[in-house]
C-alpha cells in the first residue's frame, strides 16, 4: 500500500457542481458523484478504498503538475507523456505523449461498501448494479477482483460518467 499524499499536494478539479482530489502523480484519490454530498467512488485519500490512476509505463516521477490558464482541468507532465484531467459532465481524462501508459481504475461506490463488479461494455466499462461507465474507446482492459488496468497508446480520452449523457442543451451552458 501506497503512503498517503497530505491533502495540501493534492490538485483540485471542479466544475462547479461536483470536485475530486488528484495527487501529483495523476491518481484521483476523491470524488463523489454526481454531487459533492454524494457517497465517494474514489476514498483513498481517506485510508479508504477507490482511485483512478494514470503513469507512464516505465517508472518515473513526474516533471510537475499545473492548471491549463484560467481552468480547473490539471496537467501532469512526464517525461513523453502528459495527463490532462477536467470534470465536464463526468470525469474526462486525456492522455496524451509518445510512452505507453498504464491506467488502474478502482471504483468503489458508497465509499466501498459494496463489492465491485466491473462489466465490460462497448467502447468501455460498467460498474455492474450502479449508472456508471467509464468510456475507453478502443482500450483492451484486464479485469479482476473490482479493479481493471490497462497499458494504453496515446492519445486515449477515458470518460467516467454516471446516470444518462447530458443533453444538447448542458453542453451549451
Amino acid at each position: 500500500m501506497r503512503a498517503a499524499v497530505p491533502i495540501e499536494r493534492h490538485s483540485l478539479l471542479s466544475d462547479r457542481r461536483a470536485f475530486a482530489l488528484v495527487t501529483p502523480d495523476a491518481d484521483v484519490t476523491w470524488l463523489c458523484q454526481p454531487a459533492p454530498d454524494s457517497p465517494a467512488l474514489f476514498a483513498s485519500l481517506l485510508g479508504g478504498d477507490g482511485h483512478f490512476s494514470v503513469r507512464p509505463q516505465r517508472n518515473q516521477l513526474p516533471l510537475g503538475q499545473q492548471y491549463a490558464p484560467g481552468t480547473m482541468s490539471v496537467r501532469t507532465r512526464w517525461t513523453g507523456l502528459q495527463v490532462t484531467d477536467s470534470l465536464s459532465g463526468g470525469l474526462v481524462r486525456s492522455v496524451e505523449g509518445r510512452v505507453p501508459a498504464v491506467v488502474e481504475f478502482a471504483p468503489r461506490p458508497d465509499f466501498g461498501q459494496n463489492v465491485v463488479q466491473l462489466e465490460p461494455v462497448p467502447d468501455g466499462l460498467r460498474v455492474a448494479g450502479t449508472p456508471i461507465e467509464l468510456r475507453s474507446p478502443g482500450v483492451d482492459w484486464r479485469i479482476s477482483g473490482g479493479t481493471a488496468t490497462a497499458v494504453l497508446t496515446p492519445p486515449v480520452v477515458l470518460e467516467l460518467r454516471w446516470g444518462a449523457p447530458p443533453s444538447t442543451e448542458d453542453w451549451r451552458r
